[in-house]
């Protein structure tokens, strides 16, 4: 698991009040816990973990003097000013079989590009399950050196042998094409054509 450590405290007042102190009110549940157990935690704290975390779900919480591994299940953030309003977390235990998505990561990208092809993203994570002590916080697929009308598939992500991929394995991922031409150049033969009549009528 993460060495990622947040404080939280139990919390007994509004998710109203707890946001005028500074602080952000969250919920965790699962194992070791009693399920709904509101918190809250330093706003500041909960910001550097969340940046520093990217793209990784899962940290430790030390709740009651006892760290927690969780997974960060759902973040809530205000539309338009972007801060965080509610956290929920799920504790787990550190070899406890969890069903969780995780994000896919395309690197090789501008290599690709660099030889005038595109890399079409279908699919930006995956469901997968398995031992939440191996379970990655993210997966990389190598695009450089992909041809057009290679087809990138959950079948070609290699798993540990202990994690079960829950999306189904022919699920395209992303596909690598030619970038279209022509489609600016029809737009201006019909502009052509409309001047050419509007010439001719005057």
């Amino acid at each position: 698991m993460s060495q990622t450590i947040l404080r939280a405290d139990k919390r007994y007042e509004s998710a109203r009040k707890v946001r005028s102190q500074g602080f952000v009110p969250g919920v965790i549940y699962g194992t070791g816990v009693e399920d709904g157990t509101p918190i809250k935690f330093k706003e500041s704290e909960l910001n550097k973990v969340l940046k520093d975390q990217e793209l990784n779900p899962r940290l430790t919480v030390m709740l009651d003097d006892e760290e927690k591994n969780v997974i960060i299940k759902e973040v809530q953030k205000d539309p338009i000013k972007g801060n965080v309003l509610h956290v929920d977390l799920q504790a787990i235990a550190a070899d406890e079989v969890i069903r969780t998505t995780i994000p896919v990561i395309f690197e090789g990208r501008e290599e690709v590009e660099n030889r005038q092809l595109l890399l079409e993203i279908y699919l930006s994570e995956v469901e997968i399950s398995g031992p939440a002590n191996i379970i990655p916080g993210s997966i990389t697929m190598d695009v450089k050196g992909k041809e057009a009308g290679d087809t990138l598939t959950v079948g070609d992500i290699e798993f540990d042998s202990r994690i079960t991929p829950i999306t189904p394995l022919d699920e395209v991922l992303a596909v690598i094409t030619v970038p279209k031409v022509g489609a600016v150049s029809d737009e201006e033969e019909i502009a052509d054509e409309d001047l050419s009549t509007d010439t001719g009528a005057s």
